[in-house]
């Protein structure tokens, strides 16, 4: 954000305002303070000399999913890099976008798979939150919820006990060794 005169100020990229935060007595009308810092919350501008941290924006690389999905508290997340298993789960929990997906019903399996094809990635491997590192063999999910609903393709899990992490590939689930780099979707609480 940048000011382009006395107290007025704009989005560096020229975004419209959608609300504003201004600290009580700011933004003040010194010409030399067309810098904004946050500081609990609130805005304050001063001059841009001054040394503060500062956040960066990149544009997404991720999609949610849209239209179609069921009425869950959850926000899905499809990236566009890959990763082991373990890798997805520290980056979705990273981000804040959660931990990896759970497939918990036929809905919401349609939901994620849909999204899969949207975007392309139907032929390719997308991790799931399902494993069988701790001896469970595929009956919990890692959230600790009880795998009641399965859409394993005919003849999976099938390479136990080298594959032991669950993927989305061709429309159904497979396992894989869980160090292979895939896609993974992330899945995140709106509550």
């Amino acid at each position: 954000m940048n000011s382009v005169g006395k107290a007025s100020f704009t989005w560096i990229n020229n975004a419209t305002f959608n609300f504003t935060s201004w600290n009580t007595d700011f933004p003040t009308s010194n010409p030399k303070d067309y810098c904004v810092t946050i500081t609990n919350g609130k805005w304050t501008n001063q001059r841009c000399i001054n040394i503060n941290y500062f956040a960066c924006e990149k544009s997404a690389t991720i999609t949610t999913s849209s239209k179609g999905c069921p009425a869950t508290s959850s926000l899905y997340v499809l990236t566009r890099d890959q990763k082991s298993w373990d890798g997805a789960r520290a980056a979705c929990a990273q981000s804040g976008n959660g931990d990896l997906v759970t497939s918990e019903t036929p809905e919401e399996d349609e939901c994620v798979r849909t999204m899969i094809r949207q975007n392309g990635l139907e032929s390719s491997y997308v991790w799931m939150s399902l494993n069988c590192i701790n001896e469970t063999f595929y009956d919990h999910w890692v959230t600790g919820a009880n795998l009641s609903y399965r859409s394993w393709k005919s003849g999976e899990p099938s390479q136990y006990p080298t594959e032991r992490c669950a993927i989305y590939w061709q429309n159904s689930w497979f396992d894989l060794p869980c160090p292979s780099p895939t896609y993974y979707v992330c899945e995140a609480s709106l509550l």
